[in-house]
Order: structure tokens, then sequence, then C-alpha cells
């Protein structure tokens, strides 16, 4: 995916130590602690980057402000690089719809700017609790039918978003996943979702 978000937290022994560990995860390097959105995630080491996020960009809008990307392509369009990307952030939604609804809607705005012309097959869409929160996990697979033509270094993309109750009335906490299948470590997508904490 171009840009996408991330929420996660330290799981594994071992976890912060300098290599990749059997299942293909990415060491963890520290702690990404989003302070708005009470949300904390491992920042994880390898590859990846902490990432800023501008609030009159697209993911800005949505309300994501931080996260961290790993480059999967360096020159993807018009010597722009694809990304493994995970955000965090403070939904704008401030409805009274379910979270599994607010999670379909912040997916729906996230899906045509993040990714290039797609299929899309849902994996999940299912209660997730976070630290004693309710949350809701939506997990879907992206299929890129023109990327053998177009020389893409991948074919297929899986995205998880992750809301969090934060109670209160308060807006949602939010995280963002999204791994392309050409990104080394896979494991990541596992690690970044099942670490989500509220801090």
């Amino acid at each position: 995916m171009i840009i996408i978000t991330v929420v996660v937290v330290l799981l594994a022994t071992n976890i912060f130590g300098g290599g990749d560990d059997k299942a293909g995860r990415s060491p963890v390097v520290a702690t990404i602690t989003d302070a708005q959105a009470g949300i904390s995630y491992p920042r994880l080491g390898g590859a990846w980057r902490t990432e800023a996020v501008t609030a009159t960009g697209g993911l800005g809008k949505l309300g994501f402000d931080q996260g961290e990307t790993a480059q999967v392509m360096a020159d993807f369009q018009n010597g722009e690089p694809y990304v493994a990307s995970a955000y965090s952030g403070v939904s704008t939604d401030i409805s009274t719809d379910p979270l599994q609804t607010k999670a379909r809607t912040v997916f729906a705005a996230l899906e045509p700017g993040s990714y290039p012309a797609h299929t899309r097959q849902e994996l999940a869409s299912e209660s997730h609790p976070v630290g004693g929160h309710d949350g809701w996990l939506l997990k879907v697979r992206l299929t890129f039918p023109q990327a053998a033509s177009q020389h893409w270094n991948f074919r297929t993309e899986t995205a998880a978003l992750v809301l969090v109750d934060r109670g209160n009335g308060q807006a949602p906490a939010e995280f963002y996943v999204s791994i392309p299948d050409s990104h080394k470590r896979q494991g990541d997508l596992d690690l970044l979702l099942t670490s989500l904490k509220v801090s």
C-alpha cells in the first residue's frame, strides 16, 4: 500500500532483540505512544522508519497523526515508493454508530487514496477488545490484477483496521496496518495487531 496505519505493543520474549524472530517479524526497537489516541504499539526496526502525518493530508483528514512505514518498492509511480505501513490516531467519526459501522466507514474513506485499482476480499470483521476496551477489527486482502503487467514487485496486500472505544462519548482510537506481499517480514502484521495496547 502507499500509506497506511498501525497500533502495537511488545509481545514476545526478546522482542527488543536485534534480529528477526522465527515468525518472520521485524525487531522491536522502541514503543510508539499516541497520546491523543491513548494507544501504543511497537516501533519496528529493520526496514521500518517512523512517519509523521500532516493534518491536511489524506490520512490527517481522517484523524491519523503518526505511524511508521517500510519501503517495499523504490520506484512505484512517478519516483514515489510503495510501502508497508502502520498508522494511529483518533477517528473523525463522532456519530453514535456502532464500531463495526465506523470501521467500514473509515476503511471506505482510506481505500481510494491509499491503493492502486484492486479487488477486495474480506477476511475478518469481528469484535477485537483491547486492554478491556471494546474494539472492532476489519481485515481485508486486496489483489492488484495489473501488478504483473506494470512490473510491480507485489501482487496482493493485507490491510487491517482496528477501532477502539475510548468511552465517555469520545471518538474511537484508530489503528491501521497494511502489508504488501513483497514485504519480507510478513509476521509484522500479526505482531502489530496482537500487540495493540491501551496506554
